[in-house]
């Protein structure tokens, strides 16, 4: 059997510059249905991000992280996630550049192969 590893290879140049559509060949989409699926994809890196979060503090001190998230208080999340160092920026950009190349490789599995 034939592999796909020729197809599932991008560099990771490709892949943080290029659109996540015209890499996955859905180009073609509708702009509500690019709409609706960059929505999922999103809310999917969010919530990987804040379960990063999560498990990044000790069992000890996830009632006040839930707390403080309840409140929604902007500053006091930032507060308090400066303080145990945690870099949000960095999270998301791990979360959306792993989530890019997953979605990317599950397609390119059940994608005929153009050879």
């Amino acid at each position: 059997m034939a592999s796909n590893s020729d197809s599932l290879t991008i560099s990771v140049q490709e892949l943080v510059e290029k659109d996540f559509f015209t890499l996955a060949g859905l180009e073609k989409l509708s702009d509500a249905e690019k709409d609706a699926l960059l929505e999922n994809i999103l809310n999917t890196i969010r919530n990987r991000v804040v379960i990063r979060i999560i498990e990044s503090f000790p069992e000890s001190e996830r009632l006040h992280l839930d707390s403080v998230l309840q409140g929604e208080d902007e500053e006091q999340i930032s507060t308090l996630l400066t303080n145990k160092h945690i870099d949000v920026d960095r999270l998301v950009a791990e979360e959306s550049l792993t989530f890019k190349s997953q979605l990317l490789r599950s397609l390119a599995e059940i994608k005929p192969s153009h050879a």
